[in-house]
């Protein structure tokens, strides 16, 4: 119901927008549920923090389906207007909505399972990363349904079935990744090696389930990569002294192929130091500077088409 003294069309709008918030709030507590149902054992992946982040925002999308119950009533100098959302052509519409964001979804299904299948990661990760945005168009709509019918579509149960089958298997493959980091330092970067050589580790250690420090690969499956780093400095010097910014090419090899998978500068890894007392005070002053977090920031975005779940972060 709305009441207003500024006529029909306020009233009306005062309706609407009551009925809707009602609304609203079944479709929150909804959101809420079905952000647990699609959870792995209550964990929260990344694929599943993209899902969560349409489902804060997910109201309802067809607000032109709100009908006026009887004729406008008057008392006083308020009109009231009780207005109504009719289940039936609700539950329909979004039923169609539907129709069409499953197709997606059981289109991207298909290839993530057929690349799991001949063990193409590559291909996999890619499939995962369209899953993802399909189930976050489709989710909506589930919760929408949810909300109005008092019970799941008829599709809830084998998308989501689906879906947390292929976030567990994401997962399972992101638990076999394993990185090798050759660090090869040059002659003014040498001076601080093994401070270098650890921010790597630190920085890939998130990303796989183990870091070794090795040149080469080792014999063994291709979910393990080599990590080339090659570092150096230039420095110049001015008025404060020697100042050295760091030079990197960073190289990602898939072990057992032979594959690049990157080849990076880090070019975001923007810093400088300088110092008066000469050029190793500098070159210490500027690998401080150097955050693991900004070097996996870069390794995510170069390794995203080969890590599952790292391509939705």
């Amino acid at each position: 119901m709305g009441a207003s003294t500024q006529g029909r069309e306020d009233a009306l709008a005062h309706a609407k927008r009551n009925l809707l918030t009602k609304l609203g709030n079944s479709i929150h507590v909804e959101a809420e549920s079905f952000s647990r149902l699609v959870s792995v054992d209550g964990q929260q992946s990344a694929e599943y923090r993209d899902v969560q982040r349409v489902l804060e925002k997910v109201d309802f999308r067809h607000s032109d389906l709100i009908e006026i119950v009887d004729a406008p009533q008057r008392q006083g100098n308020e009109t009231y207007v009780v207005a109504c959302l009719p289940r039936g052509p609700a539950i329909a519409r979004l039923e169609s909505d539907l129709d069409t964001e499953v197709k997606r979804f059981d289109t991207w299904d298909k290839t993530a399972q057929e690349a799991q299948a001949r063990g193409d990661r590559p291909a996999f990760v890619t499939a995962l990363v369209n899953l993802s945005v399909a189930m976050a168009a489709v989710a909506p709509t589930l919760v929408q349904i949810r909300a109005l019918a008092g019970a799941p579509a008829r599709v809830e149960q084998r998308l989501t079935s689906r879906w947390l089958a292929l976030v567990e298997a994401s997962t399972k493959l992101r638990a076999q990744v394993r990185f090798v980091l050759d660090v090869q330092a040059g002659e003014r970067m040498s001076l601080v090696a093994a401070e270098l050589t650890e921010f790597f580790r630190l920085a890939l250690a998130p990303l796989g389930s183990e870091v070794r420090l090795a040149p080469t690969c080792p014999q063994g499956p291709t979910a393990t990569y080599l990590i080339t780093v090659r570092a150096d400095a230039e420095c110049s010097r001015g008025s404060l002294g020697p100042t050295c910014r760091p030079v990197f090419e960073v190289m990602g090899q898939e072990c057992g192929t032979g594959r690049q998978v990157f080849r990076s500068g880090l070019e975001r890894i923007n810093v400088n130091a300088a110092d008066p007392r000469g050029e190793a005070h500098a070159l210490r002053a500027m690998v401080r500077k150097i955050s693991p977090q900004d070097i996996r920031d870069e390794l995510r975005a170069a390794m995203k088409s080969e890590l599952p779940g790292e391509e939705t972060r």
